[in-house]
């Protein structure tokens, strides 16, 4: 998509929907602040971050463009995915904005910050009016922010098949009426818990990004799972998968842990 048509789809944004400062969030040892914005119209809300403070206005603005138009784009392309059209930020804002019909709540969460890398997870709520029951998810992304960057996992952590084999902290929460189970888990066990993929498998779904994952602010690595009768989140120390951090950013996550 063309910047251009992009900053026509942000400019629609800000003439369709309020928009609200809201929450500051330290950011530790970050040039910056951390602040979330949210667009409210009807029964969609939708919160972004955005930072401030840094003595670059023109790099803080650049940062922010990127921020706030992740979100809207995954929005778009989750409403395209499931109501099987191509629409753009601009359409898919007035189409849900303009019915009472459609409920949206998008809350984030920052989870990790510091000159470089900016991680932010998001809990989504999701209700169609008639509907059997809302959907709830995890969705999260991490931006470098020195080369103005989405990141994949891959591009922090070398995934090959050794990871599986490493332990974390899990919290399985499996259903309503039990509760959660806490325990030390490898991340294969978590990730296929019953049995019916393949560890190459499993592995190709940590490359495709079909798991929510997010950097967390005790140096750690966060994978959050939400499947169709139980959530689980698996945690894992950055000093535990040391090997495994690929050397741009070993510095980049914290100098002071390695």
């Amino acid at each position: 998509m063309k910047k251009s048509t992009i900053l026509i789809g942000i400019m629609f944004i800000l003439i369709m929907l309020q928009c609200f400062p809201t929450m500051v969030y330290a950011s530790g040892k970050a040039d910056y602040q951390v602040y979330i914005k949210y667009y409210k119209r009807n029964s969609i809300i939708v919160e972004f971050p955005q930072i401030r403070g840094l003595s670059n206005s023109k790099e803080q603005k650049e940062i922010n463009f990127l921020l706030e138009h992740e979100v809207f784009n995954y929005i778009t392309d989750w409403f395209n995915f499931w109501e099987d059209k191509n629409l753009k930020v601009s359409d898919i804002l007035k189409t849900i904005s303009n019915t009472k019909d459609q409920t949206l709540e998008f809350k984030c969460q920052p989870s990790f910050s510091n000159n470089h890398l900016l991680s932010i997870r998001y809990a989504v709520y999701a209700y169609s009016k008639g509907a059997a029951h809302p959907n709830t998810w995890g969705y999260s992304y991490t931006i470098d922010l020195d080369r103005l960057k989405v990141l994949k996992l891959n591009d922090i952590i070398k995934l090959d098949k050794s990871i599986l084999k490493y332990k974390g902290n899990v919290i399985f929460d499996r259903d309503f009426d039990s509760k959660p189970e806490k325990g030390t888990y490898k991340l294969i066990d978590v990730m296929n818990y019953n049995g019916l993929y393949t560890n190459k498998e499993v592995l190709n779904g940590l490359i495709n990004e079909n798991v929510c994952w997010y950097l967390t602010k005790s140096k750690e690595v966060s994978f959050f799972f939400n499947t169709q009768n139980h959530d689980e989140e698996f945690v894992i120390s950055f000093q535990d998968i040391k090997k495994l951090i690929r050397a741009p950013y070993l510095n980049k996550i914290s100098r002071k842990i390695f």
